[in-house]
């Protein structure tokens, strides 16, 4: 159950002609009436309706501070106790809650806090997407700096090698076996097989017949 303030009351003259220790009493005696109807509502001699001396002593109170909340017409008498004075612009009654409101006020304060949750935990991750993409990044970006360039130019060149013995091999043409260069020597004599060839001709030896 909670204790209700309106948002006025500050601005209330019964509260503003207070003094400020007297209006700090009432909050707690209001506080101590809201738990104790509360109470009494789940078990009936829990609290009787109001509070005492001792209850005014164990707030910090005195009994001229509990007769300035009296005469400003916010707390009154009751069954040889005291209790509250619910006052418009100043604080509302507690509602006390059944049983059935209170149990369905606790499904809907679990279910709450069980989508709470499940939305921090997608959003972290949600938040480690970035990160993981980084590292993998920077992983890969490590494994090719660490290869060494002779090895990159080598599959490089094995690529380029490959390619061109597919598409554009053309076979050279083998040369001829040549043959042996001849000597001045070995030379046949050009101008005597003529001579044999046309008889009585003058060559280089004379006439023959």
């Amino acid at each position: 159950m909670w204790f209700i303030i309106d948002d006025q009351m500050a601005d209330d003259r019964r509260i503003r002609r207070l003094p400020l220790a007297t209006v700090g009493l009432w909050v707690k005696l209001c506080v101590i009436h809201s738990k104790g109807v509360s109470m009494q509502a789940k078990d009936i001699t829990a609290y009787p309706g109001y509070f005492d001396k001792l209850d005014l002593k164990d707030a910090g109170g005195t009994m001229k501070q509990l007769q300035q909340l009296i005469d400003s017409g916010l707390m009154e008498e009751h069954d040889g106790g005291w209790r509250p004075v619910y006052a418009e612009g100043i604080c509302r009654e507690p509602r006390v809650l059944t049983e059935e409101q209170r149990e369905a006020r606790r499904k809907a304060g679990s279910k709450g806090g069980r989508r709470k949750a499940a939305n921090q935990k997608a959003k972290q991750t949600f938040g480690d997407l970035p990160e993981n993409s980084q590292a993998n990044g920077e992983q890969n970006s490590s494994e090719t700096g660490s290869k060494p360039s002779s090895k990159l130019l080598e599959d490089s060149q094995a690529k380029t090698w490959h390619k061109t013995d597919t598409d554009t091999d053309i076979p050279s043409p083998t040369p001829p076996a040549g043959t042996a260069k001849q000597t001045a020597s070995e030379a046949p004599d050009a101008f005597a097989a003529i001579a044999e060839t046309y008889p009585g001709t003058i060559g280089a030896k004379g006439r023959k017949a």
